[in-house]
């Protein structure tokens, strides 16, 4: 008898089986990349309002105590606070006097709420 050449039925489930289970593999590492990328690009975006809104103050935001807050249109919701900050012991005061500036921007991911945060020093007059 001669012997067939070929792959047999079970052969050929077997490589379906796992050729099934790399693809899904190979998919959920494109998934959880997207996110990943989703993800940063919206922490981009948060650091670029925080630059925004540091950029304001002395411009459009008064260098004095205060706190302020408002929402961009994209859905970022942002809070500023700026506190005067005493001068070393010993040390004069002149014109200027530092001011501590904090920066939240929150937005909702999914269910969860996100936050990107700064600190920053800006001089304003006593």
């Amino acid at each position: 008898m001669r012997r067939a050449r070929g792959f047999s039925l079970l052969e050929v489930l077997v490589a379906l089986v796992i050729m099934a289970l790399a693809l899904g593999a190979i998919l959920q590492l494109f998934a959880s990349g997207a996110n990943r990328v989703s993800m940063s690009d919206e922490y981009l975006r948060a650091a670029l309002h925080a630059r925004s809104r540091l950029n304001a103050v002395g411009a459009l935001i008064p260098v004095e105590e205060g706190h302020h807050e408002g929402r961009f249109d994209d859905g970022f919701a942002w809070r500023l606070d700026v506190q005067a900050m005493e001068p070393p012991a010993g040390m004069v005061r002149r014109r200027l006097r530092a001011y501590q500036v904090h920066v939240e921007i929150e937005w909702t991911r999914g269910a969860r709420q996100r936050r990107f945060v700064v600190d920053s020093i800006r001089l304003g007059r006593s």
